[in-house]
């Protein structure tokens, strides 16, 4: 039977008189029964035992667990405190928790919003020292429930820019979503109250919490992004099986929580592309930020580090996780106009090559310089994306080699080109919205000639073996192309043999099938930097040319 709520000051009050000393000189403690300090108040009080007995078995209860009371004679059934300093801290506790109206703190401490900072700090110790001395034992205390949509495009995943002071030494970069909020619930489930609303937010995932993550979704994407529902479709891709734990929280809501989280995949249609591209385009920079698999893997872009602990615990290594993030299908495709394989010239007066490798055929087209150049640099864009300097009043580089035309000059240089390029059958270049066009060729099929690129053997350190790939750097009414080289890693045999042909000199290099070599060693990862084939052998097979240029 619990105290009467106004004896329980009294109890408390004589509690004080009869608890042990501790002396603050010398190691002098008092050991007392707990059941002699429950006699005693039950005479002084001249109440019930029953009802001291409660008052005292919680008040042991809550001293046992800040460590004022000593554990072995808690053990026989005696009080003893662990340091003077120990019983003065009880002793206060005990002196507010005695008075008619106990106050430890001034009243409205935990109200929202007032010292946000020092209500974290508070709650921010007792939870950190609660996991330290209960370990995996510990329970969370808040429940969170949490929507991540992923977005892919061109291999990389779309992560967004997190402000929060009050976390600046955390990763400040996070997958695209949120957590599930009271009105996601309401909006599928009207006929429950919203305080049965709430103990749904604040439990294990079940059927409703899952509906209602969906419009957590299309919050988040509608508040960071501005996709509406009819710019894209949303499908589950993955639920982390092990519920996240960690003291985190946003302002004072710091403690021991619980993270279920659902990844959604989101397939964007051609209006939800261009609203994307237009909000990266308006956005701070690198507010929003695309990054490889590898990288979020690592957890960082250089100096940007993104926050993924969860999913990455639940994978078990980064392996695992990134093999996870690499199956996330891309977002937006747009099929390419133009299907057969294609060298755009970089030279004057040198003609497209069509077709397949080996097999290409000359196409003739009479550009000027500046047409030349303005379709090096869109080819440039569509195939590797690391166009420098655009000209920002101009246009606005995108995704998927789509370039945002503004200067209405430029424009029309782009529209006559393409003309130019349809009339002799080279359907290259693809016009959408007003002035947003590209050239309409799947990368794995458009090149630069190989005259665009030099050709270097590097033998860098432990052992290691490369052929490095560089283009010419060429300014371009688009942006300027960089001669940053591309490295790639071969083994030995394969270096010495690339190094001979460079020099031009004969090789006594054996290599069993050297064209299958070269093909899987250097001519096939080249495609992807838009480079057709590095080295060529002529009929016999054993001879072994390139048409790019030496910088041995």
């Amino acid at each position: 039977m619990s105290p009467e709520p106004r004896l329980l000051p009294q109890i408390l009050a004589s509690v004080q008189k009869f608890l042990p000393v501790h002396s603050e000189e010398v190691q002098v403690a008092e050991e007392v029964l707990a059941q002699k300090i429950q006699e005693a108040v039950v005479l002084d009080l001249q109440i019930s035992e029953d009802r001291v007995q409660g008052a005292l078995e919680l008040l042991e209860h809550m001293w046992r667990a800040l460590g004022l009371l000593d554990v072995l004679s808690l053990k026989g059934g005696c009080w003893k405190f662990t340091s003077f300093p120990a019983s003065l801290m009880a002793r206060s506790l005990l002196e507010s928790l005695s008075q008619e109206r106990p106050e430890l703190l001034e009243p409205g401490f935990w109200l929202p919003g007032q010292r946000e900072d020092v209500q974290r700090r508070w709650l921010s110790n007792a939870e950190t020292q609660r996991l330290a001395m209960l370990q995996e034992h510990a329970r969370p205390i808040r429940q969170v429930h949490v929507a991540w949509g992923l977005i892919r495009l061109q291999g990389k995943l779309l992560v967004n820019h997190r402000e929060d002071e009050s976390r600046e030494e955390r990763p400040n970069y996070v997958i695209i979503g949120g957590k599930l909020n009271l009105y996601d619930l309401e909006d599928g489930s009207s006929q429950l109250s919203r305080e049965a609303l709430v103990r749904l937010q604040q439990a294990p995932p079940g059927e409703q919490v899952q509906q209602a993550l969906l419009r957590t979704l299309e919050r988040e994407l509608r508040e960071e992004l501005g996709l509406l529902p009819q710019h894209y479709e949303a499908r589950h891709f993955h639920s982390l099986q092990k519920p996240y734990q960690e003291i985190e929280g946003a302002r004072a809501n710091h403690a021991l929580t619980r993270y279920d989280i659902s990844c959604f995949q989101i397939r964007l249609h051609a209006s939800g592309f261009k609203q994307l591209c237009r909000k990266i385009r308006d956005s701070p920079q690198s507010q929003l930020l695309w990054m490889t698999p590898e990288e979020m893997a690592l957890g960082s872009q250089a100096d940007r580090r993104v926050y993924v602990e969860a999913w990455l615990r639940d994978a078990g290594s980064r392996g695992n996780f990134q093999k996870q993030l690499e199956r996330v299908e891309e977002s937006f495709t747009a099929p390419p106009r133009y299907s057969k394989c294609v060298d755009i010239p970089v030279a004057p007066d040198t003609a497209f090559l069509v077709g397949e490798t080996g097999k290409e055929s000359k196409v003739h087209v009479d550009l000027d310089e500046r047409a030349r150049l303005i379709l090096m640099g869109m080819a440039w864009h569509a195939v590797n994306a690391s166009l420098q300097e655009p000209p920002p009043a101009k246009l606005t580089l995108h995704p998927l080699g789509w370039i945002e035309f503004r200067d209405a000059g430029l424009l029309e240089e782009v529209r006559k080109l393409q003309e130019l390029l349809d009339r002799q059958e080279l359907t290259l270049l693809q016009g959408d919205d007003p002035g947003w066009f590209r050239v309409s060729v799947a990368p794995e099929n458009l090149y630069l000639s190989e005259e665009f690129f030099q050709v270097k053997t590097v033998f860098a350190e432990e052992k290691r073996y490369e052929v490095h790939l560089s283009p010419f750097e060429t300014q371009t009414p688009i942006g300027r192309i960089p001669s940053d080289p591309f490295i790639l890693k071969v083994p030995e045999k394969i270096y010495q043999l690339a190094r001979d042909i460079l020099e031009g000199r004969s090789t006594s290099v054996e290599v069993s099938d050297p064209k299958r070599s070269f093909r899987a060693d250097v001519n096939t990862p080249a495609r992807k930097f838009g480079l057709r084939i590095v080295f060529r052998s002529r009929k016999s097979e054993a001879e072994f040319y390139t048409d790019c240029n030496s910088a041995e």
